[in-house]
């Protein structure tokens, strides 16, 4: 036989083995990746509750006191807004209800009912508007809402913001979640409270013990930010996996992608999930 013929059955006998090999691999994972009968997974992104840091009134931005990264405890001083105006305002007000002590003083002397009573109107709208300004004073040191972690700092010292600019973004990493969208069928058989698994791919051997906090009641279209076309034609129910302890593994970040896992019958978890 020639040599160039033994050598293309060598070849094709070769190619054969391997496609044989890659065949029965592929069969060997798709029956270890089988979920079990009452264990049921969807795709997400781990997420923590956010709280935007904003200005309520125009103006400009005087200093911002944290980086992101920085952690932050409820009341802290965050950023504050340039006051000159406000205060210079304030000040003019408090010389008004000044004046008019003094105005009614004079009103009382010359006995006038009237202008007493018209002194009176003065002082109260000029205390009004002390105690606006100084609510507006107040309004303009951004102060932290809760305890969490600065995510981002989206302004700088001197920029001027409009009503509701934001300065600065927070999450609570104390309130990781994780949003699955799941068919009729599964969710029809879940409660809030039910035990629940987050596995993040960057993290495939640290399952995260989570609970169901939230079914949706309505259904509605996968959002388009999961995966394929098909996925997103489906009618689907929300359902929200919030971690128990979201501090145990602090190497899991809010945006991570993975998956999460839920149960609709007594079963135990598997090995990877426990």
């Amino acid at each position: 036989m020639p040599t160039h013929s033994r050598s293309s059955m060598f070849f094709a006998s070769s190619l054969m083995a391997l496609l044989l090999a890659a065949g029965g691999f592929g069969y060997w994972k798709s029956m270890h990746d089988r979920l079990p009968e009452g264990l049921y997974v969807g795709n997400g992104r781990l997420e923590a509750t956010e709280v935007q840091i904003a200005s309520k009134t125009p103006g400009r931005l005087a200093e911002v006191l944290v980086d992101e990264g920085d952690k932050v405890t409820r009341g802290q001083l965050l950023a504050r807004m340039d006051t000159r105006t406000l205060e210079a305002q304030r000040n003019q007000a408090e010389s008004e209800v000044l004046r008019a002590r003094l105005d009614t003083g004079i009103a009382a002397v010359a006995a006038s009912r009237a202008q007493v009573s018209a002194v009176g109107a003065a002082i109260t709208a000029a205390q009004a508007e002390v105690a606006m300004l100084t609510s507006e004073i107040d309004d303009s040191s951004l102060r932290a809402p809760i305890d969490g972690v600065i995510q981002l700092r989206m302004a700088e010292p001197g920029e001027v913001l409009g009503a509701g600019g934001r300065v600065l973004l927070l999450i609570d990493p104390n309130d990781q979640y994780m949003n699955l969208y799941l068919s009729a069928s599964v969710t029809g058989r879940l409660a809030v409270g039910d035990d629940a698994r987050v596995l993040l791919d960057a993290l495939p051997d640290h399952p995260l013990p989570a609970k169901i906090s939230f079914v949706a009641a309505k259904s509605q279209f996968t959002p388009k930010e999961v995966e394929t076309r098909d996925e997103r034609q489906k009618l689907v129910f929300r359902v929200k996996l919030r971690l128990t302890d979201p501090s145990a593994l602090p190497q899991a970040k809010p945006g991570m992608p993975g998956a999460g896992y839920v149960r609709t019958a007594p079963i135990g978890w598997p090995a990877n999930l426990q």
